[in-house]
């Protein structure tokens, strides 16, 4: 009788035996440390086309809802592409209007946190941690709120 092997249970001895002579790289990952003060927004060549314009933005003044109250929600966000000096800032800004119930669904933003600062009236602001749990809070006008996404 004939010892056989079988072909899994050799490729799978085949395969520890390889991973104690060629251990597996560990791969890690961060963003850049800005090497200058500021970038160049896109759509420009050298640092003598940015001006002051590039960092001031109306877009929240001026944006979804400026002057009736909505409904349930809308919102004005001032991104790279109207907002050129944010370019590899890693920072964004929306201005947020809540009408009367309106509610912001639970949402992640990925290595990212928001500021919640109420304006006018009251609202519930919250986030759930890694852990399951819920922080929130009631929020009046002037005050703030750090959560994370």
């Amino acid at each position: 009788m004939a010892f056989q092997i079988n072909p899994l249970l050799a490729a799978f001895f085949l395969f520890l035996s390889l991973a104690k002579i060629f251990p597996l790289n560990v791969v890690t990952a961060s963003d850049p440390d800005p090497v200058e003060d500021i970038c160049i927004p896109n759509g420009r060549s050298s640092r003598s086309q940015v001006s002051s314009k590039d960092f001031y933005s109306s877009v929240l003044r001026d944006g979804a809802v400026a002057s009736s109250p909505p409904k349930s929600f809308a919102f004005s966000q001032a991104i790279v592409s109207t907002f050129p000096g944010l370019n590899t800032m890693g920072f964004s800004v929306a201005r947020i209007y809540l009408g009367p119930g309106g509610v912001v669904r639970s949402h992640a933003h990925p290595r990212a946190s928001e500021l919640v600062d109420v304006e006018k009236g009251v609202i519930e602001v919250g986030f759930v941690d890694s852990n399951n749990k819920l922080f929130a809070h009631n929020l009046k006008e002037a005050e703030a709120c750090f959560t994370i996404s």
